[in-house]
């Protein structure tokens, strides 16, 4: 904040050292239908940068509001991974303890759910493996229509 400072009134000290040794020097100025004579160069510098910023003002404001676009579409994908990842965790955490042996013990003898045929694109990775468990405890406790039959 204070380098901002004393750069302000370097340049504002060297801009009035430049007026003061060129008041005597006049130029001509043509602006397409009248001519001023006997301007002070300073005023026609002063005025050649003053019509310079304001040509390059509609650019930095353009580059601000883009700038600003890409922070919020970050910060949007940053929320979404977090929520991702919670919910990631809320799904680990809700797992049963018996769960990850059982859809281990699916995965060996299952080369993968392309192959077996019986998942469905639209079904998420949760309820695919809940189908597993549901097909290992089938197979391995028979059911009681199965008892009673005998």
């Amino acid at each position: 904040m204070i380098a901002k400072l004393i750069c302000l009134i370097a340049v504002l000290t060297g801009f009035a050292f430049f007026m003061g040794y060129n008041l005597d020097n006049k130029c001509d100025i043509w602006l397409f239908t009248k001519t001023l004579k006997d301007v002070p160069v300073f005023m026609n510098s002063l005025i050649s940068f003053a019509i310079g910023v304001m040509c390059a003002l509609p650019f930095a404001f353009v580059r601000k509001i883009k700038t600003q676009k890409k922070m919020e579409e970050r910060e949007a994908e940053r929320e979404e991974a977090a929520k991702r990842k919670a919910s990631k965790k809320a799904a680990k955490a809700s797992k049963a303890p018996g769960e990850d042996k059982a859809s281990g013990a699916q995965a060996s003898s299952d080369t993968g759910s392309k192959t077996s045929g019986n998942t469905e694109s639209g079904k998420t990775k949760r309820e695919k493996i809940l189908e597993r468990i549901q097909k290992l405890k089938k197979q391995s406790h028979p059911s009681e229509t199965e008892q009673e039959a005998e």
